[in-house]
């Protein structure tokens, strides 16, 4: 549902950490007309679609130097807590469920993939999206680790796409500076569904936060602030 997928990109919140809203739900509402994002009208028997955002932005490291970077904003399932919607509808975990979860991992990654080729850019640095922070429930069983979520969920994307490297994404910013391969790489930040893009930025210790310090993804990502993003079916 395109309306769906508008919300979810429109209503996001400033900052959402572990299901934590620091800011000021009052002022949010009577600004923009939300308190909270739109990926609360997720339930249990449903989930709110799961979307990527790419810009080119600028990027600063650490000592002030500045380039321009493709980035894509992906958005990893949401494991931290029993509270997340993700949660609640993938848990408790069984057979159908780990496949659907599969899948829908195999569209996040195809998002990266798609992104870089319609791009023309043939280089992917690729972050273990979902695997930080998000995977502490998943990695409470050995049979729905993130290594092996990761592992059924890339591999086949993976093989639709022979013609892009694959790369660890480097430490940011700085790691980007050094490796220098701006021009004809995409960068990929372990978004979240709920916070714009850079959650907690300088408070934040994620790839998401030291991407949002170093960048001006999040007024570049958010509708709102940037009425010139299009979207496009993947």
């Amino acid at each position: 549902d395109i309306e769906d997928v508008k919300a979810v990109a429109w209503q996001r919140e400033p900052v959402n950490i572990a299901m934590f809203r620091p800011y000021d739900k009052a002022k949010l509402k009577t600004h923009f007309g939300y308190a909270s994002g739109a990926y609360n009208r997720s339930t249990k028997t449903k989930l709110m679609p799961n979307i990527a955002i790419f810009c080119k932005t600028p990027i600063f490291s650490s000592g002030g130097a500045m380039e321009h970077a493709h980035v894509i904003n992906v958005i990893g399932y949401a494991f931290d807590t029993p509270y997340q919607p993700d949660y609640q509808y993938f848990f408790p975990m069984n057979a159908a469920k780990w496949t659907e979860l599969v899948q829908r991992m195999s569209q996040m990654w195809t998002f990266v993939y798609e992104c870089a080729r319609r791009r023309k850019l043939r280089r992917v640095f690729l972050a273990d999206v979902g695997g930080g922070v998000f995977s502490a429930e998943l990695n409470s069983s050995r049979s729905t680790r993130y290594e092996k979520l990761k592992d059924e969920s890339l591999t086949p994307v993976l093989r639709e796409y022979p013609d892009i490297i694959t790369e660890k994404l480097p430490f940011v910013p700085d790691g980007l500076f050094e490796r220098n391969q701006f021009e004809d790489s995409l960068f990929v930040n372990a978004w979240d569904p709920w916070s714009m893009v850079g959650n907690g930025n300088e408070a934040d210790n994620s790839l998401d936060g030291f991407f949002g310090r170093s960048t001006a993804m999040a007024v570049l990502c958010w509708p709102p602030t940037n009425p010139f993003l299009t979207y496009q079916v993947v």
